[in-house]
């Protein structure tokens, strides 16, 4: 019930693992004109249902091939531009230097929803580690449905 969320964090959602494991290595694998190949990487996930009002916070940890800095990973991530539709943010990724950026109440309506922000970046041994939120209906469903339809038409 709605109840069991007020002060509280429920930490799991049915489905929702496997969905993002799926999901991610969907959307940064390939697609050959017939069917969707899935990116070979491992993808882990844990979800935890936490009373916000919108906003998908997410804790990355990207072991890489060869070592990277906290540096080099944000200044690869604040070059990233949107792409040329109508509906894509200039800025696709907004990075915060604050260790305890980004937040969902202060930073998921970055580019107005439409952007994701990024921070807390830490070197780990076998890569880095970083912050992520997008705002889940701006960019997810709703925002990401308008895109499609403006890559659709655009194509």
């Amino acid at each position: 019930t709605s109840m069991e969320i007020i002060d509280n964090a429920i930490p799991h959602i049915g489905g929702e693992e496997q969905k993002m494991e799926t999901e991610s290595r969907k959307l940064l694998g390939s697609f050959d004109g017939a069917e969707v190949h899935l990116n070979e990487m491992d993808v882990a996930a844990s979800c935890n249902r936490i009373p916000t009002l919108d906003g998908h916070l997410e804790n990355v940890w990207a072991d890489t091939a060869e070592d990277i800095s906290a540096a080099d990973a944000e200044a690869a991530m604040e070059s990233v531009t949107g792409i040329d539709l109508p509906s894509s943010p200039e800025k696709l990724i907004t990075v915060f230097e604050e260790p305890d950026r980004p937040q969902p109440r202060l930073d998921r309506n970055v580019e107005d929803g439409m952007g994701v922000a990024v921070g807390g970046f830490r070197e780990t041994t076998d890569g880095v580690q970083f912050n992520c939120l997008a705002h889940n209906t701006m960019r997810g469903a709703a925002g990401a449905s308008v895109l499609n339809g403006e890559l659709l038409n655009k194509r």
